[in-house]
């Protein structure tokens, strides 16, 4: 106090890197004292640290009873980040030269973690200096996880390291809440869509929203929790990489494709342990479409809650990534047999619906692929009962693949009550949905009858995609994409859910009359009823090239060969044209014989014969 009268107004000490200190009792003595109010000496302090378990706990919640400033370097705009980032990485790379493109790519690649950028910008001078600049630019551009394969990179390694190092090894955790963290870490990485602290206190059954975060806590230097929506995430991709990589992030490595099995049943036991069974909305009437619903949003919110969401929309994907698992066979065969129409509902429910019949066929081919039978329980009213299924866990997995599939594409999904009072009602009973949840439910409508007996099923999907005639359309070779032309464009539409994905405009697929898509989906041959025929390479999305030479129009026909390697073309004047698609125009062969318009062509499955 005796020098106080000396010190200047403005003075700031700054404290760099407090994280770094080995003693946390310095480090707590030493906070203990700034945020003190016995002294009003006038000094600012500027300290910059991770926030590590110990520090952030003295400084959460201080600013406001000190009138200090708290940053949070993930809570800033992102936007400034990167343009501190950028200017730090100009700075400190000014001497060596790089294009815009070069500059755009490496800021880009550091995301909002300055250590990141630190570590590139020494590997990149690294790299000019001993002429490999290219090479290493390639390499980052291409391979995102080599870059941590290089030189003084493994900073980044060691800072995740020693993170989790403190994390897991601090005395004063128990195990079991040890083991509770691990696994809240494990779901952070394996996650499919970004995932808040409620939807993981959800999935992973912890008391609530406070324990999962506090559980996060002691990870805060690597994971960014959302102050304002709980969501959880990733301070940079990197890490990922880092912890699914045994070598480099043992012992604290997560398992995949292992952590997607355990998140898959964790999806599915949400899904199956939900309190409602039944109407998870209390939808009073199926008279009334959704919309038509007092309050619909409110409803959702209070009656669904944010794991079960999650579960609904991405367990097929964890299934997916995990693999075949024995051990996942029967919740997946629990799931097809007493959940599907829950699950249903919330899709329908949460706007989702469209997705539905996509992810029900990637779980109808890992049924396929596992080849097991699945044992369902049979409902009535006295007793529950066990039987072995009529039918395997493939055959009901593409029942349902079917029934949602109809469902979704059809007008009445736009009631979710409908499933049951419509969907369920009418589907034929011999068919293994009809068997494995009509026994389950009163008061449906009982169709009988020669009509109901005999009919065939089929999806039942009305597109819209232009207002004049459809003359013709094409699918891939997996049934995944659809290709029609419209007035002014040409779409390829995702069958799942109806959805444009793709789209040419250029002038040359305005009113096209004929489409073929090759059976990989790369390219689209097109023309106008008598017109040149062209091919759009769909994987440059606005590359259009001519198919045959500048004389050679009047196209009627087009088809693909099985291996999409070559085009016939039928034309009016009785001729057809075959050519190779990678090929000049000027190789084409051309065969006659016809005396009329060849409106039809097609190749046999060995590419070896052509029908016309």
């Amino acid at each position: 106090m005796k020098v106080q009268s000396c010190i200047p107004v403005d003075f700031i000490v700054v404290i760099d890197a407090l994280d770094e200190c080995e003693n946390e009792d310095s480090v707590s003595q030493i906070l203990d004292l700034f945020l003190s109010t016995a002294y009003t000496i006038p000094i600012r302090f500027l300290i910059s640290s991770r926030p590590e378990i110990e520090i952030a706990r003295k400084m959460e919640g201080q600013p406001d009873r000190h009138g200090g400033v708290r940053l949070v370097l993930h809570e800033l705009e992102s936007n400034m980040v990167k343009a501190d980032i950028g200017r730090y990485m100009r700075e400190e790379l000014k001497d060596i030269p790089l294009s815009d493109e070069k500059w755009r790519s490496l800021i880009d690649r550091c995301g909002l973690l300055f250590a990141y950028a630190s570590t590139t910008c020494r590997y990149i001078r690294n790299a000019y200096e001993t002429k490999t600049l290219d090479e290493a630019l390639n390499t980052m551009a291409n391979v995102a996880s080599m870059l941590m394969e290089h030189g003084d990179i493994c900073v980044i390694d060691g800072h995740y390291k020693a993170t989790l190092d403190r994390a897991f090894g601090h005395s004063g955790m128990n195990p079991a809440d040890k083991q509770r963290m691990k696994e809240a870490l494990d779901t952070v990485i394996h996650s499919i869509e970004p995932m808040t602290l409620s939807t993981m206190t959800e999935l992973l059954r912890l008391r609530n929203v406070e324990q999962a975060g506090a559980l996060l806590l002691p990870l805060q230097s690597v994971l960014n929790v959302n102050k304002e929506n709980g969501i959880v995430t990733m301070l940079h991709e990197s890490f990922r990489g880092f912890m699914l990589s045994s070598r480099r992030s043992a012992p604290h490595h997560c398992q995949s494709p292992f952590g997607h099995i355990a998140m898959a049943e964790v999806c599915l036991r949400t899904i199956s342990t939900n309190y409602a069974k039944f109407n998870i909305c209390a939808l009073h009437s199926s008279c009334l479409l959704d919309n038509e619903v007092e309050d619909p949003e409110k409803r959702i919110s209070e009656l669904i809650p944010p794991g079960l969401m999650y579960a609904c929309r991405c367990w097929a994907t964890h299934l997916k990534l995990g693999g075949l698992r024995p051990e996942l066979i029967d919740r997946v065969g629990d799931f097809f047999s007493s959940k599907l129409l829950l699950w249903m509902e919330v899709m329908n429910l949460t706007k989702h619906m469209a997705y539905g019949a996509g992810i029900i066929q990637d779980v109808e081919k890992w049924c396929i692929v596992s080849g097991a039978r699945l044992f369902f329980r049979r409902f009535d009213t006295t007793s529950i009962q066990e039987h072995e299924a009529p039918e395997d866990l493939a055959v009901l997995a593409h029942d349902a693949s079917h029934f949602v599939s109809v469902f979704a594409n059809h007008p009445v999904s736009r009631s979710t009550p409908r499933i049951y009072m419509s969907m369920l009602a009418f589907w034929p009973r011999s068919r293994p949905i009809s068997a494995a949840y009509i026994p389950r439910i009163s008061g449906l409508v009982r169709p009988t009858g020669t009509a109901i007996d005999r009919r065939q099923l089929a999806l039942i999907a009305t597109w819209k995609v232009s207002t004049r005639s459809v003359g013709s359309m094409g699918l891939t070779a997996d049934g995944g994409r659809l290709v029609a032309p419209s007035e002014k464009s040409i779409e390829v539409y995702d069958t799942t859910t109806g959805e444009s994905v793709l789209n040419l405009t250029d002038e040359r697929a305005e009113s096209v009359d004929y489409v073929a898509i090759s059976p990989d989906g790369t390219s689209v041959v097109f023309s106008r009823e008598y017109g040149i025929a062209y091919v759009w390479d769909t994987r440059n999305e606005r590359t259009v090239t001519q198919l045959l030479p500048d004389d050679v129009s009047g196209v009627l026909s087009l088809a693909f060969s099985c291996d999409g390697s070559r085009v016939a073309c039928g034309l009016r004047n009785g001729e057809v044209y075959i050519c190779g698609i990678q090929q000049e125009a000027s190789s084409v062969v051309r065969l006659t014989g016809h005396t009329g318009y060849v409106k039809s062509v097609v190749f046999s499955s060995d590419r070896l014969h052509l029908a016309s």
